[in-house]
């Protein structure tokens, strides 16, 4: 855990990356997630950049990783890294849970959040259609309709 962050208020991050599909990034931030995200883009020489599809505010960051963390643990793809095979729904869900506040259906905060707000409140499984599939193809590449 970061002595940054260590029980300083900030955000919780979920962030996607179109270089990395599958994968979520789950992090914390002092600063806004739009910034992270532009750092983020900037330090890791990935090829396309980071966009923060959902966030949430919280007393205490280095607690509120560490407990979204560990309950997707198992999906973790590296203990060195914050990224996870799990969709934005789930990761989005967990954070509510885990964190409280406002839920995620209700006030989407992003482009992408918009578009999964429209998703089934049941946890379960929802293939995109086509029309989703192209906007998120749009969202990726920076193009905001």
């Amino acid at each position: 855990m970061s002595s940054i962050t260590n029980g300083r208020a900030g955000i919780l991050y979920c962030m996607t990356n179109a270089s990395m599909p599958g994968l979520v990034k789950l992090g914390v931030t002092t600063d806004t997630a739009a910034n992270r995200a532009k750092q983020l883009t900037a330090a890791t020489a990935s090829p396309t950049p980071f966009h923060v599809v959902y966030q949430k505010p919280v007393a205490d960051c280095n607690e509120a990783e560490a407990k979204v963390h560990a309950a997707l643990d198992s999906r973790r793809v590296n203990d060195r890294r914050e990224f996870f095979e799990v969709s934005v729904y789930e990761a989005a869900m967990v954070m509510d849970r885990v964190c409280g506040g406002e839920r995620f259906k209700p006030k989407p905060l992003t482009p992408f959040a918009e578009l999964f707000a429209s998703f089934p409140d049941d946890g379960g499984d929802r293939a995109l259609t086509t029309d989703e599939q192209a906007r998120c193809r749009q969202l990726e590449r920076g193009i905001i309709v």
